[in-house]
């Protein structure tokens, strides 16, 4: 997998535990920044968009997650997230078994 530089502006934000053995946490990404790709072989993960839109490339794929939507990336899925636009983003994962 490719990793490009962290981004700078990243900011995770401790959540709550909606669920039993589940994590969530909010976090914010500046402008025109990205995130390495990554997998999770133990847990399916699912995003939920508050602010701004992130393009996720889940598999290969590009799917752009706004304000009100949500994706679930499955386990093992290879994926990142970029933030393509000019405004700060926000979205809040769960991630749960």
């Amino acid at each position: 997998m490719a990793r490009d530089a962290p981004a700078q502006s990243f900011r995770a934000l401790p959540g709550q535990r909606a669920l039993p053995n589940a994590r969530q946490q909010l976090f914010e990404l500046g402008e025109v920044n990205a995130v390495y790709e990554r997998r999770h072989d133990h847990y399916e993960e699912t995003i939920y968009g508050i602010q701004g839109v992130l393009t996720w490339t889940v598999n290969g794929k590009r799917i752009d997650v706004g304000p009100g939507e949500a994706l679930c990336i499955p386990r093992g899925a290879i994926h990142r997230f970029d933030n393509n636009g000019s405004q700060d983003v926000k979205a809040q994962p769960q991630l749960a078994p």
